[in-house]
């Protein structure tokens, strides 16, 4: 029976452990010094700007704002996507269900 297979084994996995706890330092590292940065430009009083801008429901950017379908019940353009896809649904369902009372 041979060791030394499992001696090479042991010994590739103390390197691939030696490896993640180094990585694990640096990235520790790292985090603190971001950390530091941000309460530095906090304690200066300067605002961060928010990563993410907000965009509302079914809009272009530089596009007017849609409006909820009752609100403006007559200007279909204006209205939201999803509104206009429900009342297309609802449409053919009424169509659909008509058509079949008519012919039944």
């Amino acid at each position: 029976f041979c060791f030394s297979g499992r001696k090479r084994h042991f010994a590739r996995e103390r390197r691939r452990r030696r490896g993640l706890r180094n990585q694990r330092a640096t990235r520790g590292a790292s985090m603190s010094s971001q950390i530091a940065q941000m309460r530095n430009v906090v304690s200066r009083g300067l605002r961060v700007a928010p990563r993410v801008t907000k965009r509302t429901m079914a809009t272009e950017p530089g596009a007017e704002a849609k409006v909820n379908c009752w609100e403006a019940p007559l200007e279909i353009p204006k209205w939201k996507e999803e509104h206009i896809v429900i009342a297309v649904l609802a449409g053919w369902g009424a169509v659909i269900y008509g058509a079949k009372k008519a012919f039944s």
